[in-house]
């Protein structure tokens, strides 16, 4: 056995831009303590080449090319019994969970196989294509089953993915200013980057202070039909969703002299290492990160015009969001907390009162400077009452 440990680079980042991504994979340890090797696989983010700088931030170019190479990599270092960890922030966090969600649906293809990485995409993207946990395990060569089928059934395997971390996602064309005829088309709503059965951890460090418009948080949520008997905004514990001080780039690093990116980073890296991936050495954290600067995103962006066009109109950041009515049932955000950072920032800097939070206290009667330890955003649900006799 050993462990994958795939880390995928947000939009024109690269190792010279010291993210969280970057810093993680190079912290990662070429062998555990028994000596089980871990392989990493680092893709810098869409549009870092200087000809695709415009074209990948603007409209997505490079992300289904940066899937696939990163699902070839798998295929050919995946053996029987290996651990998957994918790791991303940004753009690359969309990638990450579009990745897993290929996986998921598809499974990982075996060397050797008939069909190329580029036909499996393709499947992954058909919303009529199903699913390899809708298709037998084995098939009869002369099955009816469509020849595409069998050879999913044949030459793909089934696996796990043990764990994904990702900062701060954004669709896949998050830096738009104005939609673009691929987000009328819902070109990138073919990508699953939903929650699946098959992962078995997954994290997200969110931005609390992200007030850019084309920068939305892309939650993990659950749907829950109308005849389901639990409609509470719970999920296990395996889920976790958690809010950070600062903007995008604070929370999955990339600026100069920032301490506040350290604290996202050491998070994911012990949700990590609790589930097996071995680090040379834990995050030092001095206890002091929260007192960072938090850049304004909004006024830096486009120089300062951006601001401009949007009146100064600042877009916030929903936190704990109770569940929402659909069609045929509920969409409820996936297990939801805000880190101890922030209250200890709320307590040491008169001037920081985000107002996503004041919103938040105001609906659940709390005082944040009276809170020292990380919080659910949304309470637990009371327990049942008792059945039975009383004692």
């Amino acid at each position: 056995m050993k462990r994958l440990a795939v880390f995928l680079d947000g939009t024109w980042n690269d190792p010279g831009d010291n993210t969280n991504v970057w810093r993680l994979r190079s912290m990662l340890s070429r062998t555990d303590d028994h000596g089980v090797e871990q392989l990493p696989y680092y893709d810098t983010g869409v549009g870092t080449k200087w000809y695709n700088r415009v074209r990948g931030g603007a409209v997505g170019v490079g992300l289904s090319k940066n899937i696939r190479e990163a699902y070839r990599w798998l295929v050919e270092n995946y053996d029987d019994g290996d651990e998957i960890y994918i790791f991303g922030f940004s753009r690359g966090a969309f990638t990450a969970r579009s990745l897993a969600g290929m996986i998921s649906k598809c499974g990982l293809l075996m060397p050797g196989s008939p069909m190329p990485v580029a036909q499996v995409f393709e499947r992954y993207q058909r919303p009529d294509a199903r699913p390899i946990y809708r298709l037998p395990k084995t098939v009869d060569p002369d099955s009816d089953l469509p020849l595409e089928d069998k050879w999913i059934v044949d030459y793909s395997q089934r696996v796990r993915i043990k764990f994904i971390g990702v900062w701060d996602t954004v669709g896949a064309l998050g830096v738009n200013v104005v939609p673009t005829r691929h987000e009328a088309r819902g070109e990138y709503d073919r990508h699953f980057v939903r929650l699946s059965r098959s992962y078995d951890h997954a994290y997200q460090a969110m931005a609390l202070d992200e007030h850019r418009k084309p920068y939305p948080i892309s939650r993990w949520y659950r749907f829950i039909p109308e005849a389901a008997p639990d409609k509470t905004h719970q999920a296990p514990p395996e889920v976790e969703q958690r809010w950070f001080i600062g903007a995008h780039s604070n929370v999955g690093g990339g600026y100069r002299n920032d301490s506040l990116s350290q604290i996202p980073l050491g998070w994911l890296q012990r949700k990590a290492a609790a589930v097996g991936l071995k680090f040379r050495y834990p995050l030092k954290l001095t206890g002091t990160e929260h007192r960072g600067d938090v850049v304004d995103s909004f006024g830096d962006f486009m120089k300062g015009f951006y601001k401009i066009i949007k009146f100064g109109r600042r877009f916030y950041r929903d936190v704990g969001l109770d569940k929402m009515e659909v069609s045929k049932g509920w969409i409820v955000p996936q297990y939801e907390t805000i880190d101890a950072s922030v209250f200890r920032k709320w307590a040491d800097d008169d001037d920081y009162r985000p107002k996503n939070i004041e919103e938040w206290a105001d609906r659940l009667g709390v005082d944040p400077a009276t809170i020292t330890t990380s919080q659910d955003a949304l309470p637990l649900p009371p327990a049942p009452p008792p059945t039975g006799p009383t004692p």
